[in-house]
């Protein structure tokens, strides 16, 4: 089912980027090098037959289509009028702390996380708090007591929760997600959640949606799409879900302020079509995946004393550290010895975090076999 397409020459962000050099291998963009799901294709395709794209308004089956799929995947019952538009995540966050946060409000998040929360921050003029993780026996954790005492001391509004976490790919178990409802709803802190990654969940682990803790503390924003799962980030289709009335209406007012009535046509008729059937495509897309880490893991075993590899528990990025040089030459290394383009480990929160980058792992096995050879090469050298 799962077809892989040569994307280089077709402007996208990540194969045609300005850096890349002749024969550089590109592993940094969150998005797939496979083609979407059969399903996607065709109903893309039938609609195209018809050829108006006039003016549209999303049908029922597009919401109890996605209704049905959380339900079925993570058990969460979803509501109809919990469910409102944004074009991507990213844009949501930023619409929601222009919405519910005040200039100089102090909003915190966990780093090293995803680059545009902190933009998020920085571009509304909201002050940033960092609740560190730690790595605890080799696994990133979230140190509670930190959480807590920052949101007291520095008076924090609102908490941006990556889960599961880009990028260092822990899918958090139930009682570190119950811990930290209950702490911002004993301070009084919207918990707004990203849970765009929430389908690539491994082994037995389970992804826990804080849509399940509604009925417990409504103060709470979730954000999701299919995008990440499908491979349709482009189409600009974004699901927030929001149970408390007043917030509803308070984001709801954001797209009315700015004549949002709906999003793309196409993303509307793709992200349905994924739902209802791209599961089979999925499955494979993430046995790929997993196959893929393990192929590094086996592979860097000789080399376990120079570089650390972040357990994958969920997403489809990888997170490593190469321990064996100064972090201050990790990036040009990759870049101009390697000739890999990644993720600088900088770009999720500073130059603490130089020495560490981010892989994509959504890409066929012989991309991922040429990376390892290439890593290694260049540490022989």
């Amino acid at each position: 089912m799962l077809q892989y397409q040569n994307r280089i020459g077709t402007h996208s962000k990540r194969w045609d980027d300005p850096r890349m050099k002749d024969g550089m291998l590109s592993l940094w963009v969150a998005d797939m090098d496979f083609q979407c799901p059969p399903s996607v294709l065709e109903a893309i395709s039938k609609f195209n037959d018809y050829g108006i794209y006039g003016y549209y308004s999303p049908n029922d089956s597009y919401y109890e289509t996605f209704q049905t799929w959380e339900q079925k995947r993570h058990q969460v019952d979803i509501k109809r009028e919990w469910i409102h538009f944004a074009p991507g995540v990213v844009p949501g966050i930023n619409w929601v702390l222009d919405e519910f946060t005040q200039e100089g409000d102090s909003v915190m998040l966990s780093s090293p996380v995803y680059m545009p929360f902190f933009e998020a921050i920085h571009e509304n003029k909201r002050t940033l708090v960092e609740n560190e993780l730690e790595i605890i026996d080799g696994r990133y954790e979230i140190n509670l007591a930190d959480f807590e005492n920052q949101i007291i001391k520095k008076n924090v509004k609102l908490y941006i929760f990556c889960n599961p976490h880009n990028p260092v790919g822990r899918v958090w178990k139930r009682e570190t997600v119950e811990q930290i409802i209950d702490i911002c709803k004993k301070h009084h802190v919207l918990l707004l959640a990203d849970e765009i990654h929430q389908d690539f969940v491994y082994g037995n682990r389970k992804h826990i949606s804080v849509a399940n803790y509604f009925d417990r503390y409504d103060n709470i924003i979730m954000m999701t799409s299919g995008g990440k799962s499908f491979n349709i980030p482009s189409l600009q289709n974004a699901f927030v879900i929001i149970p408390n009335k007043d917030n509803w209406t308070r984001y709801d007012s954001i797209l009315k302020r700015f004549h949002i009535w709906a999003g793309n046509i196409i993303g509307y008729i793709a992200t349905e079509a994924a739902y209802a059937g791209g599961e089979e495509w999925l499955e494979e897309v993430k046995q790929i995946v997993y196959g893929n880490y393990k192929y590094i893991q086996e592979n860097l075993k000789e080399l376990k004393d120079k570089i650390y590899a972040a357990e994958l528990e969920g997403t489809y990025l990888l997170w490593l550290r190469i321990n064996c040089m100064d972090a201050e030459k990790v990036a040009d290394f990759l870049k101009n010895e390697c000739n890999i383009l990644i993720n600088d480990g900088e770009w999720f929160g500073g130059d603490r975090y130089k020495g560490y980058f981010r892989l994509n792992l959504a890409t066929p096995r012989e991309n991922i076999e040429e990376f390892v050879k290439r890593l290694k090469s260049g540490l022989k050298n």
